[in-house]
């Protein structure tokens, strides 16, 4: 096969192929230029943060005047995400609770340990330790 007949066989796969790879890299300049780092992305880098001895609250139903104790009353969250998330979250902004709103008239009850974010923050991965508490009603006098 000759140099011209190579060049020119499949010519438009060749072309498009050409195209395809020089609009690829415009693409790369254009985030380059506006500051687009790879490690900023979630699917390219994460890290793991603990957020030790947060409190328990308890979320039940509304009217609810029950009082309930919560064993153990802290836990530790670790949270995976991207380390420029994970630097703008605060120990604050997580609530870590156990939600009793369907709690039965039992005396006591294990219960997963949830927790709540910020909107729009973006965690690949929470984990809470330990994860089930016990949460025991107690029994005021008042409330027979």
């Amino acid at each position: 096969m000759s140099l011209p007949d190579f060049i020119l066989h499949n010519f438009r796969w060749k072309a498009g192929a050409l195209a395809l790879a020089v609009f690829i890299w415009f693409l790369i300049q254009v985030a380059i230029s506006k500051g687009f780092r790879p490690s900023d992305h979630p699917l390219t880098e994460s890290r793991d943060d603990t957020f030790p001895d947060l409190p328990v609250l308890v979320l039940t139903a509304p009217g609810d005047k029950e009082t309930f104790t919560i064993t153990p009353a802290r836990v530790d969250v670790t949270i995976r995400s991207t380390p420029s998330a994970l630097s703008r979250l605060e120990k604050t902004d997580i609530r870590a609770f156990v939600d009793l709103a369907d709690a039965t008239n039992g005396t006591k009850e294990t219960r997963e340990v949830l927790v709540s974010l910020p909107t729009g923050f973006e965690a690949a991965r929470i984990k809470v330790k330990p994860s089930s508490v016990t949460a025991e009603r107690v029994i005021n006098s008042s409330n027979e």
